[in-house]
């Protein structure tokens, strides 16, 4: 299961490439600090005041928090795995910054209290801004979920639109797990129940399924027990009807068949635009870590990244505002 964490500084157009990068990325969760607006979706949980959101694409045991003690209670109510992710605004040289804060100690007593590993690798930078770069975007985990989260990396290739880069992690997840992506990805996991088949919808038949759904109820016997076993079996027969009235009215998916890997706004000058703006900042970061900088050079390519990053925030919005305008077209010529 792929993780994926930031902070996207209440941009819009950030969330917007979030909302891409979670669908090519194929991220079953992401935690996001600071998001632009929390949707009201039923794969979307934010706390109270809007500073944390969660979302999901598999079925999962995600709980956000914002407060230490709000996390300190939980943890001190569950065992088993427990993942704390979070822009803390700490420093400290434990996870890789240079210095160590009040903040950064604060926080480290914390999790040590609670039994927390951070699981932050390496000593790249979580957020590059004009001010400077810092590790602030701190990973925990119950010693359980440390076990069984792997590959944590900073994402130094991805543009964000925001001055926080992505975190990435996988995650084993324990015990049977329902595939809820529906994505056709071939056959399930060791340990994952196979998901039903899918269908093309769009093909269905009306009048095939009715015929099936009629055929079907004259032959159809009704239980004259309620035992859990004939519950179960009662059950069993229904799938299998159901399937058969489907398979009658309408083709399945081919297998192996894949999702879109990209929102409906998405289109190649936007994806041209986001890989120059991961090119142009590596030539002012690297200017600016010069042991005897220009100032001067430093500000024109960081002016020439801000640019770019304008251009791709305006045609992330022009691309919506299309988009919109065939959706408006297309029911018009309906009507």
């Amino acid at each position: 299961m792929r993780i994926l964490q930031t902070n996207l500084g209440r941009s819009r157009p950030a969330q917007d490439l979030l909302y891409q990068t979670i669908r090519k990325s194929t991220v079953a969760i992401a935690v996001v600090a600071e998001p632009y607006r929390v949707p009201d979706a039923p794969e979307w949980a934010g706390d109270t005041d809007g500073m944390v959101a969660v979302t999901w694409t598999l079925t999962s045991g995600a709980f956000a928090h914002r407060t230490r003690q709000r996390i300190r209670r939980d943890r001190m109510g569950r065992d088993g795995d427990v993942l704390v992710l979070g822009d803390f605004n700490a420093h400290s040289t434990e996870w890789g910054n240079t210095r160590t804060n009040a903040c950064g100690r604060t926080l480290s007593n914390w999790a040590t209290g609670l039994g927390l590993l951070w699981v932050n690798r390496g000593s790249t930078s979580t957020c590059e801004a004009w001010r400077g770069s810092s590790i602030v975007v701190i990973t925990w985990a119950s010693p359980d979920a440390f076990r069984r989260t792997s590959g944590w990396r900073v994402a130094e290739a991805v543009e964000t639109l925001s001055d926080h880069l992505y975190i990435f992690m996988e995650a084993d997840t324990p015990g049977p797990q329902t595939w809820t992506t529906g994505d056709g990805r071939g056959p399930p996991r060791k340990g994952h129940a196979r998901p039903p088949p899918r269908r093309k919808v769009k093909e269905m038949n009306g009048d095939l399924l009715r015929a099936a759904a009629i055929t079907t109820a004259w032959s159809w016997e009704a239980p004259t027990t309620t035992t859990e076993t004939d519950v179960e079996k009662e059950a069993e027969n229904l799938r299998r009807v159901m399937t058969a009235i489907c398979d009658a009215s309408m083709p399945r998916a081919t297998p192996g068949t894949v999702r879109s890997r990209a929102v409906y706004w998405w289109n190649p000058d936007i994806a041209e635009l986001r890989t120059r703006c991961v090119r142009t900042p590596r030539q002012y970061l690297r200017a600016r870590r010069w042991r005897r900088r220009d100032e001067e050079e430093v500000s024109s390519r960081y002016r020439a990244y801000r640019v770019l990053r304008c251009s791709l925030q305006m045609e992330i919005k022009n691309a919506k505002d299309r988009a919109w305008s065939e959706l408006i077209g297309t029911v018009d010529a309906d009507s």
